[in-house]
């Protein structure tokens, strides 16, 4: 009797004992959410995994691989001109995860790998890269939980979403710290008029000219003054 119930109790106190799972998704459950969702696929079904984080089995996570390809080639994408005031980048540094119930309601929120979106929406032929997504408590705190916790949460997920896929945009400062070549070049041009005809008029015996052409001389100086070189 007593050696019965050492046993019960010392299975009670290991708690389950659980394997490791893997479950495959179909590409139709993943939902892509965004401004620019348009420029991303998912490419086959991904795969969902219940994993231990540690060798004795006490803390459990949840993983998932999501094969992912760009749509486009990135010359093709609109608003991606560096030429023009603002424009497009490749990067999507919001980009997030979520795995989600049958009912695409969250059971846990996911990371992202932002530097291999990005490898595929900088790219100017089709590439697929798989990333390799982690629960997450939070933004800087992996999800981690003992096994029937974490067996329960798994069992839930039926589904994905790659949500806040908007590429950033950059906006070019207006250079106000200096003229242009061509204001400068007129103002110069304008004050050797000034200066010819403020020469002339000097020595002519009209002093209403010489007076007239030393204003338009002193008007040409003082915009050249002006001028940010």
């Amino acid at each position: 009797m007593v050696t019965m119930l050492s046993t019960a109790l010392l299975m009670f106190s290991c708690g389950p004992k659980g394997e490791e799972e893997t479950k495959m998704i179909s590409s139709d459950r993943v939902n892509l959410v965004g401004t620019h969702s348009e420029l991303l696929d998912v490419s086959d079904s991904i795969k969902v995994m219940l994993v231990k984080t540690d060798a004795g089995g006490k803390e459990w996570t949840i993983k998932a691989i999501v094969p992912v390809e760009n749509a486009r080639y990135w010359k093709n994408v609109p608003g991606t001109n560096e030429k023009e005031k603002e424009y497009y980048v490749a990067k999507m540094g919001n980009a997030s995860s979520k795995f989600l119930d049958v009912n695409d309601s969250e059971v846990l929120e996911g990371n992202m790998q932002w530097d291999k979106l990005e490898s595929i929406l900088a790219a100017n032929e089709y590439k697929e890269v798989k990333l390799e997504l982690q629960a997450h408590k939070s933004l800087f705190s992996e999800y981690r939980a003992d096994y029937k916790t974490a067996k329960a949460a798994f069992d839930k997920i039926e589904g994905m979403e790659l949500s806040k896929l908007d590429l950033s945009k950059v906006y070019k400062a207006e250079d106000t710290s200096s003229s242009s070549y061509d204001d400068i070049e007129d103002a110069l041009e304008q004050y050797e008029k000034a200066l010819d005809a403020a020469a002339t008029a000097v020595s002519s015996s009209s002093l209403k000219n010489a007076k007239k052409a030393m204003n338009e001389y002193e008007k040409a100086l003082n915009e050249l003054e002006d001028m940010d070189w």
